[in-house]
């Protein structure tokens, strides 16, 4: 209109307000000068004089600081325009005015429990009680679903933390985003960017501040710092749900500054002091002496179910979809979006090593040969609840399976008390692409050290002997009425392995084996016997001097075989782990069944008890049947003082000869007339006789 055109509010309580936000616009893109402008003046004189606070000529959201001399108990703000008679003024709007309250102080700030406090703005969000905000949960879509804080002062230690709960709702997939405005609500970005391999402007991996509906069936902690780079700005907060279907419960909000370590990510700061999570205590919300954490982790995805010591698996599913990994099923993730998998909290200050099998792309799937670095696995950890993620080691993405081995011990930030894990793809995959799939993920603590350790499997595998198998479990073997580790499946790699124990001059190795139940020796498919002491990163036989006792075949022997293996003829110390190995080729088929009973790993026990016991725990011998004494060295058996054996029957007689490897009775090749014991094949050849008297004995004769 042609006349004056202006603005003044009632009177306002100034004292504690601090910035003067709006928006206005013009007939024209902007205005060429001063009195065309729209003026904006403020009084503390009830408008007998005014302070001008500035003049807008452009569209535009403005935020204006109100001098410290205005911040009166009672002012009065004005907008205007120059009334000229004689020319024709462009038409002006104001839009979302707003006048800001002083900044809350991050130091002293907690959500007490008054929503208002905190909360300047909701949209399709209610009040609940104790200060819970609820956004969504409403049966129509809408788009904007939201909740703003107030402005707050940042300093280079501020830190944001809330508690989230999903409901079931009538969305199927829900997220929220956490946002951040440096001018007042002018502009929003999220408040913490995904930072990944290929961007070299960040060092710390991590996720984007955006959480799914999967990650929150229960309340959990979300705590942020907020970038160092913001300090001394002012900043509020917007948490958006992706749809008013989807039920998001938000409590205990809270942003400051002087709560030592975040409260480690499990407490909320309330006035500068943390509020510790039940089972953490102290000033930092660490673990109490009466929570008691996992310490190992042993993962084979066999069963139909998600292993209960993970927290959190996204885009992957249980399945052979992609060939074995390392027996039966595996984690594969192959889904579109994000793909990580995370652990509960453990204990990790004794953490010695982990340790899985690790395969990149799918043979059922179109594999691209061209693919960035953000394609690889992060193995990452973290110490306060996920506020912050370090990484160990990036796993670049190459075609094909690996074992992937990392010692701990040089990992001192490992060692919490309180500590996550993570495994994390850092690319935004589609459906099939990039696949990736894991097996046998297994974490052991530190190695046991000058003591004994051993298993008989009457009461299932002891993790302190063994940490992993493939293809074994406990039943019963040729009839054998005690509980023994079998295997007998259909899978073509076989193993046991023990952990790492630390060995000493005088510690032994001895356990008892059987392979196959049959008369017939096999030399396909043997057992090996191997040992590292890296880890499992190389594997030797062990084998010493012209003695092998690294190979075990089938029916080599009617009965249970029992080994003692003395480690310094290994020529080695420390650190050791063993296996069991029996591996087969698809032309070989199924290779025959074997078992174990009876590990020890220790002091050899008095003689090695002569061969006829076996040692325990408490360095004592357990004689066979028919050997008594503190070694075993007295028998009530009687023994053969003298044999012949013309080898003219079909089989070998057991009552003399026990082992047997690489010979048939066969009439080819005979001494004289008749049959005779034939060695040949690619394979040990030996043979040995059970136990005799050879007290009186005087040669061994052999014709010729």
């Amino acid at each position: 209109l042609a006349e004056p055109r202006f603005l003044i509010t009632k009177p306002l309580k100034a004292i504690n307000l601090r910035f003067i936000k709006f928006f206005t616009s013009f007939e024209y893109e902007s205005v060429i000068n001063d009195e065309r402008s729209v003026i904006l003046d403020m009084s503390d004189s009830n408008g007998q004089t005014w302070t001008n606070l500035g003049f807008y000529k452009q569209e535009g959201t403005y935020v204006v600081e109100i001098p410290p001399q205005m911040r009166v108990n009672l002012a009065l703000l004005r907008f205007w325009q120059p009334y000229l008679e004689d020319k024709c003024q462009p038409w002006w709007i104001l839009d979302n005015f707003e006048l800001i309250p002083s900044l809350i102080d991050t130091e002293s700030y907690s959500n007490n429990g008054t929503i208002n406090e905190l909360w300047r703005e909701t949209v399709k969000g209610t009040q609940l009680l104790n200060g819970m905000l609820k956004l969504g949960g409403l049966e129509e879509e809408f788009s904007e679903v939201y909740a703003s804080t107030r402005d707050f002062e940042i300093t280079k230690n501020s830190f944001l933390q809330f508690e989230l709960l999903v409901e079931e709702s009538l969305a199927k997939f829900c997220t929220l985003r956490l946002d951040s405005s440096a001018d007042f609500g002018k502009s929003w970005n999220i408040l913490r960017k995904a930072c990944v391999p290929s961007d070299t402007m960040c060092s710390k991996y991590d996720l984007e501040s955006i959480y799914l509906s999967t990650e929150f069936p229960d309340w959990r902690k979300i705590t942020l710092p907020i970038r160092r780079t913001n300090a001394g700005s002012k900043m509020r907060f917007r948490i958006v749900g992706s749809s008013s279907l989807c039920s998001f419960l938000i409590r205990h909000m809270t942003i400051s500054t002087k709560c030592p370590w975040m409260c480690s990510g499990r407490g909320i700061c309330v006035y500068g002091v943390c509020s510790c999570d039940d089972g953490y205590s102290g000033p930092y919300c660490v673990p109490s002496e009466t929570l008691s954490l996992p310490q190992e982790i042993y993962l084979t995805f066999d069963s139909f179910k998600m292993e209960p010591e993970l927290r959190n698996i996204e885009g992957a599913r249980l399945s052979r979809g992609c060939g074995v990994v390392s027996s039966g099923r595996s984690l594969n993730f192959e889904k579109a979006g994000r793909r990580l998998l995370e652990t509960f909290d453990m204990d990790l200050t004794s953490a010695e090593s982990l340790q899985l099998i690790l395969k990149f792309g799918c043979s059922s799937l179109n594999e691209s040969l061209s693919r960035s670095r953000n394609s690889g696995v992060l193995l990452q950890h973290t110490s306060n609840n996920g506020a912050e993620w370090s990484t160990i080691m990036e796993l670049p993405y190459k075609l094909g399976k690996h074992e992937v081995i990392v010692p701990l011990a040089s990992y001192q930030q490992l060692k919490s008390n309180s500590s996550r894990l993570r495994l994390w793809q850092p690319l935004d995959a589609k459906d099939g692409e990039s696949v990736w799939s894991i097996d046998d993920l297994i974490l052991t603590t530190h190695t046991i050290r000058s003591q004994a350790v051993g298993d008989d499997f009457e009461e299932g595998i002891k993790r302190a002997v063994l940490i992993h198998s493939i293809g074994g479990k406990i039943g019963s073997f040729c009839n054998s009425s005690s509980q023994v580790l079998l295997f007998n499946g259909k899978e073509r790699i076989r193993l046991a392995i023990t952990r790492d124990i630390h060995v000493e001059e005088g510690h032994i190795l001895q356990f008892q084996i059987k392979a196959g139940c049959g008369k017939v020796f096999q030399s396909s498919n043997p057992i090996h016997l191997e040992y590292s002491s890296n880890f499992g990163k190389t594997w030797l036989r062990t084998k010493i001097y012209d003695d092998d006792k690294s190979l075990y075949y089938a029916n080599q022997s009617p009965k249970w075989q029992k080994y003692t293996i003395h480690i310094s003829d290994l020529r080695t110390t420390g650190l050791l782990r063993f296996r069991w190995i029996q591996e087969a080729s698809v032309q070989s088929g199924i290779p025959v069944a074997w078992a174990l009973d009876n590990i020890y790993i220790g002091y050899s026990c008095n003689e090695d008890c002569n061969g006829h016991g076996l040692c325990s725990l408490q360095g004592k011998c357990y004689c066979d049947e028919g050997y008594t004494g503190d070694s075993c060295e007295d028998t009530t058996v009687t023994l053969l003082n003298h044999v012949h054996e013309g080898f003219e029957n079909l089989e070998v007689n057991r009552t003399i000869f026990n082992d047997l490897a690489g010979a048939s009775i066969t009439d080819l090749c005979s001494y004289n007339s008749g049959s005779s014991l034939y060695f040949s094949g690619n394979t040990a050849r030996f043979i040995t006789t059970n136990p005799l008297n050879l007290t009186y004995a005087r040669q061994v004769f052999k014709p010729g």
